[in-house]
């Protein structure tokens, strides 16, 4: 595995043949540490791993974890240390990952199940939380260029919608709910009175 970690490109520019500093070393190495832990974890079910930073490499070119012709997968992540942004790229080589593939087809074991149940109910209640615009149409009419061209205030427009007809209620481009046009507290209302379920 390589963890390729860079400066931002804002204010830090790296200079050909210059090296990390000791204090960027550090901080490099220990976020790759924590890094390459999560990483450990987050593989447990499938394969025991054990990670380790072996060694690291300025220049990405000399790192050689892979021929030129050999497919990786690469990931890419934005990390944050205070007020310094950099980007980590974590590349597998596909042939580390082909042995073990049929396991990373399998379902996920039940231990495992109740983390996902959480993650499940985080959705969902995000989700639940997302403002959703619902458009009632009172009617529709058809009108050529010329009578839309000619429109002036106090005209009428007429529709086939009866004032007895339910209106059609919808959220983006589909049609959600019936109802029926009213008032409530001397405000225009709309009684739901059927559910329109998607073909």
């Amino acid at each position: 595995m390589l963890c390729w970690f860079l400066k931002d490109g804002v204010s830090h520019v790296k200079l050909e043949g210059k090296s990390f500093t000791t204090i960027e070393k550090k901080i490099i190495s220990r976020i790759v540490d924590i890094v390459l832990a999560d990483f450990q974890r987050a593989w447990a079910d499938i394969k025991n791993l054990k990670m380790i930073n072996a060694r690291s490499e300025m220049d990405p070119q000399f790192a050689g974890i892979a021929k030129p012709t050999d497919m990786i997968i690469a990931t890419k992540f934005i990390v944050n240390v205070g007020n310094f942004t950099g980007r980590m790229t974590i590349c597998l080589p596909y042939a580390v990952i082909e042995p073990i593939g049929g396991k990373l087809k399998d379902s996920f074991r039940g231990e495992k199940f109740e983390i996902d149940q959480t993650w499940r109910q985080h959705i969902e209640s995000k989700i639940c939380e997302l403002d959703i615009s619902l458009r009632c149409t009172l009617g529709r009419i058809k009108i050529t260029s010329r009578e839309f061209l000619e429109m002036k205030s106090n005209d009428v427009l007429l529709t086939s919608q009866k004032v007895d007809d339910p209106v059609i209620l919808s959220i983006g481009e589909k049609n959600k709910f019936k109802g029926y046009v009213g008032s409530m507290n001397n405000k225009k209302a709309i009684r739901i009175e059927e559910t329109i379920y998607s073909e």
